[in-house]
């Protein structure tokens, strides 16, 4: 299972946008639900970004991005960090963290609302 991180920028992203208590929630579920086993898997709702494509946040190449209706959370994967095996403890397969979350209107290209 992947632990996931949500960085800074991706929370002052949702603080933002004055999210309503249940577009927030379904954005949480939607990261819990599509990122904790496969995040680096293309799918109906993710898809890598370019690479090189020039991103105005922090992030580790590929960069990738879950469409959750309006909206687009974009992250990264990056192996464990610390060695799992302990009983009690799930084996951590890798780290994914959330890097921004933008709004994307149907007239606009990804590249516009990054």
């Amino acid at each position: 299972m992947y632990e996931i991180r949500w960085g800074d920028e991706a929370r002052h992203d949702m603080r933002c946008m004055r999210l309503r208590a249940y577009e927030v929630r379904r954005i949480i579920d939607a990261v819990d639900e599509q990122l904790a086993h496969e995040p680096n898997r293309n799918s109906r709702h993710k898809k890598i970004i370019r690479p090189g494509e020039r991103l105005p946040f922090e992030h580790l190449e590929p960069v990738w991005q879950l469409r959750v209706g309006q909206y687009r959370v974009f992250y990264d994967v990056a192996a464990c960090e610390h060695e799992g095996g302990d009983a009690g403890y799930e084996l951590c397969e890798g780290v994914v963290s959330i890097r921004a979350v933008r709004k994307k209107p149907g007239h606009k290209t990804t590249r516009d609302i990054l």
